[in-house]
C-alpha cells in the first residue's frame, strides 16, 4: 500500500481523484446509515418502512446521478462534473440541517444529494481506472478500496464523536458534513 501510495503521489489528478473517492465513502457511510437513521426515527418518527423508503430515494438518486454522469460524459472523463457534484452533495446536505423538515422534503433533498454524488463520483471512479498505467493499474484500485474502507472505518469513529461525545443533532452532522465539504471543494 505505502509503495502503491508513493507511486500514485506522484499523478496529482490521480491522487485528488482517490482522495475525493475516500471522502464520497467517508461522507456515504457518515450519512447513509447512522445518521440517516437517527434523523428518520428520532425528527420524522418514521417506522421502519417509512425509514426504508427514505433510504431508496438515496439509492435511486445515486442511479439517476450515475446514469446522468456516464450520459452526460459521453465517451470521454468529464471533469467538471466533479465540483458540480461536490457543491451538489454541500447544498443538499446544508437544507437537510434545516429544522422541521417533512417526510417529503427529506425524500426529495436525500434524493438530490444521491444525484449529486453519482456526479462526483463517475468522474473520480473514471480516472482512478484511467490514469494509472496499465501495468500499476490492479495495485492502484487496489489501494483506493483499501482506502475506502479505511475511510468507512472513520466514519463510524466520526459519528460516535459527533453524536455520542459532541451530542450533536442528525441535522447538525449534516451541516458539518456540508461545511467539510464545502471546505474540500474550495481546496481541491
Amino acid at each position: 500500500i505505502l509503495a502503491n501510495l508513493r507511486l500514485v503521489k506522484g499523478d496529482r489528478v490521480l491522487t485528488l481523484a482517490m482522495a475525493g473517492a475516500v471522502y464520497f465513502w467517508f461522507l456515504g457511510a457518515l450519512f447513509g446509515e447512522p445518521t440517516i437513521l437517527v434523523y428518520c426515527k428520532d425528527l420524522l418518527g418514521l417506522d421502519d418502512t417509512q425509514v426504508s423508503m427514505i433510504r431508496a430515494c438515496l439509492a435511486v438518486g445515486i442511479g439517476v446521478g450515475s446514469a446522468l454522469a456516464g450520459y452526460l460524459s459521453g465517451k470521454k472523463i468529464e471533469y467538471g462534473l466533479v465540483p458540480l457534484g461536490s457543491l451538489g452533495l454541500a447544498m443538499c446536505a446544508a437544507l437537510l440541517s434545516i429544522p422541521n423538515l417533512s417526510t417529503v422534503q427529506v425524500g426529495v433533498l436525500l434524493g438530490l444529494l444521491g444525484v449529486s454524488g453519482g456526479f462526483f463520483m463517475v468522474p473520480l471512479n473514471a480516472l482512478i481506472q484511467h490514469r494509472p498505467d496499465p501495468k500499476d493499474k490492479g495495485s492502484v484500485i487496489a489501494t483506493e478500496s483499501w482506502l475506502t474502507s479505511v475511510g468507512i472505518l472513520a466514519a463510524s469513529g466520526a459519528f460516535w464523536l459527533l453524536k455520542t461525545q459532541l451530542g450533536l443533532a442528525p441535522t447538525s452532522i449534516f451541516l458539518v458534513g456540508a461545511l467539510a465539504t464545502l471546505v474540500a471543494t474550495i481546496m481541491a
